[in-house]
């Protein structure tokens, strides 16, 4: 690799015929239109590179050896030449722009026609470091060139010999969430060494391995052998529960061997702060890292979405393997088989616990998307007598247009399934008591530590709280009873469209609290976050996936500074064509008494956060009447403050 007119080809050609393999110049492979521009003098976008770069690693896969010729300038192509192509050696031929272009000058038929296309390679390159590529001067005699990259290739492959009895990767924990993630490395061609304190899990987990193919793992309930298994730098990654019990297992690797090159990587629902705590307690005796697993037993075992932090670094050291296993998502932001190629949802967050908060927000948000739908389920069964069956086929329906989710899809189908035993709708003969793992929780309480608002958010875990009180629910019921539920929509379908554009504009409120959560934070936090990837990733194996998430990523991407989403044209104008319909169904929902605290919280948002004038003022005059805490004026600056002596007579004005 390198920049035009480093001798890619010639080099090239000479190590194909040395190597006994074919060879391949990467320029042949560029669609026309990209060839038309070079030809003019016109630079290439990384939007013209994508199926360019997507067509050599396909010559890659295509090949058990080759060597191939192409500039790779920056480090995101290179990426995508490594994907499901882990042997992949990269040598960096590396001149001055003097070498370069006297040699360019010396070509015929070049696409380079003036010296600003080598000045814009030369801008545009990003040097591989030592762990990435070899790097090779040309300033030297072509022989010398060719025989240093021959004995660089040489050491490389004894290397690999010495080593490929050895894992790539050892999972602690195998459980479900442990085991899945194995099995996902071991799909990609990744050497696996498992550990639990469990041996029949470890059994489960080598039969699991045993039916792959060509599968390298391996098992032990000896954490140094489970180190000796691994290549170095060693990467560990850790599948356990989150709080004490990831401490008591980094320190027993510690005591096992554990250096300060290897690297820890805690893959559970840690809480964001202990991240943070343990990047700094375990700094100088290993690299710890975190990545947050997004998309349950399913999504880690076919393609999660994953959310790291850390060191930088490391990130680079485990990102074509994140990559590898991650789910994938095709140019239109469709899901893509698990094993097919496709942009990974799989990102570098930022600094040390921005992945897990990143992944708790997430959380939070699918508290309140799964709210969103079962209040909608609650209405069209209480309200409109809609059977368990009819609501699923609805759900269907809609998830076919901007509705579409993967929560919305599995809803759909859990109401159509029925009961084994009974033969009745499964839904109906499941008790109505939610459970919780508390992640919802702490980005409730986040929003509050922060003064971020997100009410549907709380809203949803409050509902959670209120399900577990099913005993006192049932005794209110009967102290409170409601007349029958009787529509006052002159027919249901009136009833349904407008409980579509309520739940849509309460899940555009959803999002945007949590992007705005996230805003808050990381300002606070001195985080520089990109939401436009941030949506990117949560497009697939993540379980609040859903469509609407490419339109969050396109506007991010559009105006990267936006305060707020409901600020964005497109959801004004979402909301702007969906306000009435929600209104009324908020007020018939008040009125048949029908519980709806998710849909009718978002309205009340989105009325308040819309609204120039709050009754605040009234407020922080009741709270400098009982308590002196001063208030500011309208026609003074704002950070003057005045407060009223309420005791005097009469009463006067002071400036704090």
């Amino acid at each position: 690799m390198g920049v035009s007119g480093c001798g890619k080809s010639a080099v090239g050609k000479a190590l194909a015929d040395q190597l006994n393999m074919p060879f391949l110049d990467g320029d042949d492979f560029h669609p026309s239109k990209n060839i038309e521009k070079m030809s003019q003098g016109i630079p290439l976008t990384d939007g013209d590179r994508l199926s360019w770069l997507q067509t050599l690693n396909q010559q890659f896969q295509n090949h058990d050896q080759v060597v191939i010729a192409c500039s790779a300038l920056k480090q995101s192509y290179r990426n995508i030449l490594r994907q499901e192509n882990f042997d992949l050696i990269t040598l960096y031929l590396d001149g001055s722009e003097a070498v370069i272009w006297s040699r360019l000058q010396h070509r015929e038929n070049h696409y380079f026609k003036g010296k600003s296309l080598l000045q814009s390679q030369l801008s545009t390159l990003e040097v591989p470091d030592k762990d990435e590529a070899i790097n090779i001067p040309i300033d030297q005699p072509l022989n010398n060139v060719i025989n240093q990259c021959l004995t660089s290739i040489n050491n490389i492959n004894q290397k690999a010999t010495m080593t490929q009895q050895r894992s790539d990767i050892a999972l602690i924990g195998m459980g479900v969430m442990g085991k899945s993630l194995a099995l996902n490395l071991l799909d990609h061609g990744f050497r696996v060494t498992g550990y639990d304190t469990d041996q029949k899990r470890m059994e489960i987990a080598q039969e699991a391995a045993n039916r792959l193919e060509n599968a390298h793992f391996i098992t032990s309930s000896d954490l140094k052998v489970v180190l000796d298994s691994l290549v170095t730098p060693r990467v560990i990654a850790l599948s356990v529960p989150a709080g004490n019990t990831v401490d008591v297992v980094i320190d027993a690797l510690l005591e096992n061997g554990l250096s300060p090159e290897d690297i820890v990587i805690d893959t559970g629902n840690s809480l964001w702060t202990d991240s943070i705590f343990r990047t700094e307690q375990y700094s100088g005796r290993l690299h710890f890292f975190s990545t947050a697993v997004s998309g349950g037993e399913e999504g880690a075992r076919f393609g999660p979405s994953l959310m790291a932090s850390g060191n930088a670094a490391v990130w680079h050291h485990v990102e074509p393997m994140w990559h590898a296993i991650s789910a994938k998502i095709d140019t239109n932001g469709k899901a893509q088989d698990s094993l097919a190629s496709g942009e990974p949802c799989a990102a570098y967050i930022g600094p040390a616990g921005s992945g897990h908060y990143v992944k708790m927000v997430h959380n939070g948000i699918e508290y309140a998307d799964m709210q969103l739908i079962c209040e909608a389920y609650q209405i069209l069964k209480d309200i409109a007598g809609l059977s368990s069956m009819e609501i699923g086929k609805i759900f269907e329906q809609w998830n076919q247009g901007v509705l579409n989710s993967y929560l919305m899809e599995i809803s759909a189908d859990i109401l159509q399934q029925q009961d084994p035993v009974t033969g009745a709708p499964l839904v109906d003969v499941i008790l109505d008591k939610a459970g919780s793992k508390g992640t919802g929780l702490w980005t409730a309480l986040n929003s509050l530590e922060v003064a971020s608002a997100a009410p549907t958010i709380i809203q949803a875990v409050v509902s959670r709280a209120i399900s577990s009180q099913r005993g006192l629910r049932q005794s209110l019921s009967e102290s409170y009873a409601v007349e029958p539920k009787t529509a006052d929509f002159e027919n249901k379908t009136d009833l349904i469209n407008h409980l579509h554009d309520a739940l849509f504009c309460s899940k555009i409120c959803a999002y945007a609290q949590g992007f705005a959560l996230m805003s808050e934070t990381a300002t606070q936090q001195s985080w520089t976050l990109n939401f436009s990837e941030i949506a990117r990733i949560w497009r697939g194996g993540c379980i609040i996936r859903a469509a609407f998430l490419q339109t969050i990523s396109d506007t991010f991407e559009q105006t990267p500074n936006l305060i707020h989403l409901l600020l964005a044209p497109s959801f004004q104008d979402e909301i702007k064509s969906r306000l009435s319909n929600w209104r009324l169904l908020c007020a018939e929902v008040c009125i048949q008494g029908v519980a709806a605290p998710a849909i009718l919280s978002s309205l009340s948002y989105f009325d308040a956060i819309t609204a120039n004038q709050s009754p605040a003022n009234l407020l922080q005059a009741q709270r400098d009447f009982f308590g002196a805490h001063t208030y500011r004026r309208t026609d003074q600056p704002e950070d003057q403050s005045f407060h009223i002596k309420w005791a005097d007579h009469p009463r006067q004005q002071v400036k704090a």
